[in-house]
């Protein structure tokens, strides 16, 4: 039993149930292991695991990240709100499993939404440099109170992973369109979302 086996168990059962919805028994078990308590021997409780699962993702998602980043840059395009949103956002569909299903998508959508597990998106710079850098020059760009701006890009977060997530399920395909297609302008749509005017109460 590997600690691998156990996070790309825990990935689909967290997608598929929510996280505060799954066991860690359940997971031992489908990860192959008859010892139930694998996985607090390897982790200790559900929040490393979930770390452990975002780990497992982040130097692909940092990759893409900089290379859309270096794209903007050499396009001349880093101001532009979309371009920025695109670099944040597009790397997640890239992020499959064994099936060819977004399970890592649907677990951020419990994680960063459903769960009463501490959000680790971007506890720590040298986890999610590229994020945390993304983030900034989102916020630099939106006249907006700060909390405010982070309710916005949470919002737009979830729902750019819906969308990710029904293609799998056939529930956001449009005929005659490419799931890149789909991603693009559930990009340009969260650009806008953030960027909306905003009036004080």
């Amino acid at each position: 039993m590997t600690s691998r086996a156990i996070i790309e168990a825990a990935e689909r059962l967290f997608a598929k149930h929510g996280i505060d919805g799954v066991s860690m028994r359940q997971i031992s078990q489908a990860a192959g292991s008859s010892n139930h308590f694998s996985v607090q021997y390897h982790f200790g409780d559900k929040k490393a695991l979930a770390e452990g699962i975002i780990a497992s993702r982040m130097a692909d998602l940092e990759r893409r990240r900089g290379e859309l980043l270096a794209e903007a840059v050499a396009n001349g395009t880093l101001d532009d709100l979309h371009a920025l949103m695109r670099a944040l956002l597009l790397p997640y569909c890239y992020q499959t499993d064994v099936n060819g299903e977004h399970s890592y998508a649907a677990f951020a959508i419990h994680l960063y939404w459903h769960s009463t597990i501490p959000k680790t998106w971007v506890t720590a710079e040298e986890f999610a440099p590229m994020v945390r850098h993304i983030l900034m020059l989102i916020k630099q760009r939106l006249d907006l109170p700060e909390e405010i701006a982070e309710l916005r890009i949470r919002v737009a977060i979830v729902s750019f992973l819906h969308v990710v997530v029904d293609q799998d399920r056939s529930r956001s395909n449009v005929q005659g369109y490419s799931a890149e297609q789909v991603w693009e302008d559930a990009v340009r749509f969260a650009a806008s979302g953030v960027s909306a005017p905003w009036q004080e109460p």
